[in-house]
């Protein structure tokens, strides 16, 4: 049996034991304590501001290389770019007279040399005015002094169809075609003439079918519906709600196939109108951050530290006067608005959480109406509900401002 020693011991060691147990039960609980009141509180402040009606007129430039600027009153803006083509056939209705068989005669070649000379088909002989002819048959004129001479005669087509081939005899005097007839001969020198005797006739005209202006234009005018309904279609995708749209500049370029005057052997023709079209738009974001801006710029002047009441829109109404009258060029656009909206005393959300932190409820209340002008009441909602002092971290506070109308209504 254990002594009354051993006894003692054991009663004194089970002691130690329990005491050490509720040493550590105690501090868990002041560190779990800790941990909630410093991150489980969060608190809910709602921030009543009087506002007041505020207007002011905006004269507004926007260009594609602008940029939100309230000292120069400018906003940016995109310029959207389309190009399109359609294509149409129609018929024909002028006419002309043309070629239609080409000037035929005869020309004598003569050998001055003392070799043969071949003359190849399709040799170039010209007269002095530049009207050519090319020889239709292949030929041999003997050499100088030969027993049945040195000369030839050879059949020869103008170049051209028509009554311009038609020329009087002795007017073909030149070879074009020197370096063809050498190679044609071994590359030997040659000593050749040439002349018509008889004139060069038979060329003849006729009426053949080209194109109009009319023709031309009275296509476009049927074509040009079809661009314009595209160009529509295109802008009306691309720009949105509460856009500001400039003036569309149009190019219109029209390409005949034959072209204005040319013959048609069909009897028709086909035209493409092509269209390229920029037209400058502001978006309706941008506008409203231009507007915005130049909005608190006159608040704050004519009355300080105020400015537009935060998540409200400036409400635009278009204006024209003798300081700013609307223009929309290919290059710019002016805008004219009268700008209104609600104005209340500007104030941080950061520093509201910073005067309220790890204050008393009521105590923080008293603070913020009476360090932070513009207030007039403060509503505070804690979570859990039996915290009675604001959370320790700020960003556990979520503040929110209501905004009521005052009585007084300044203008500028």
């Amino acid at each position: 049996m254990p002594t009354g020693t051993a006894l003692a011991r054991r009663a004194r060691t089970s002691g130690m034991h329990i005491g050490l147990i509720a040493s550590l039960t105690i501090i868990l609980f002041l560190v779990v304590t800790s941990v909630l009141i410093y991150f489980v509180p969060s608190a809910d402040v709602t921030v009543t501001i009087p506002s007041q009606t505020f207007s002011t007129p905006l004269a507004l430039t926007a260009t594609a290389a602008s940029q939100q600027d309230v000292l120069h009153h400018t906003l940016p803006a995109t310029t959207l770019v389309f190009d399109t083509s359609v294509t149409g056939t129609g018929p024909a209705s002028g006419s002309k007279k043309v070629g239609t068989t080409p000037a035929t005669g005869t020309v004598i070649f003569t050998n001055n040399g003392n070799t043969p000379v071949d003359i190849p088909t399709g040799t170039i002989v010209s007269t002095t005015n530049g009207k050519k002819f090319a020889t239709t048959v292949d030929a041999l004129v003997l050499k100088k002094g030969s027993e049945v001479g040195n000369t030839v005669p050879v059949q020869v087509q103008a170049q051209v169809q028509g009554t311009d081939g038609n020329v009087p005899a002795g007017s073909i005097t030149a070879i074009d075609s020197l370096d063809s007839i050498k190679q044609a001969n071994n590359n030997m020198q040659v000593n050749l003439t040439v002349i018509n005797p008889e004139p060069i006739t038979n060329g003849g005209v006729g009426n053949a079918t080209t194109v109009t202006p009319s023709d031309i234009a009275q296509m476009k005018a049927t074509l040009e519906p079809q661009v314009q309904q595209r160009a529509n279609a295109w802008l009306a995708q691309r720009a949105h709600a509460g856009d500001v749209q400039g003036k569309p500049v149009q190019k219109e370029k029209v390409a005949a196939t034959p072209d204005l005057g040319q013959v048609t052997p069909s009897g028709t023709f086909m035209e493409r109108l092509s269209l390229h079209m920029t037209v400058l738009v502001v978006r309706a974001a941008d506008l409203q951050a231009a507007a915005q801006a130049e909005f608190n710029a006159a608040a704050m002047k004519a009355k300080a530290h105020y400015a537009l009441v935060p998540q409200q829109k400036v409400n635009l109404k278009k204006t024209s006067s003798k300081t700013c009258t609307p223009v929309s060029s290919e290059t710019s656009i002016i805008l004219c608005y009268t700008a209104t909206g609600q104005i209340a005393p500007q104030v941080s959300e950061q520093k509201i959480r910073d005067l309220m932190v790890r204050k008393p409820v009521q105590e923080a209340e008293s603070e913020l109406t009476s360090s932070v002008p513009g207030i007039s009441s403060v509503g505070i909602t804690i979570n859990p509900g039996f915290f009675p002092w604001m959370p320790l971290q700020s960003q556990r506070i979520s503040v929110h401002f209501k905004v009521v109308p005052a009585s007084t209504t300044p203008n500028k």
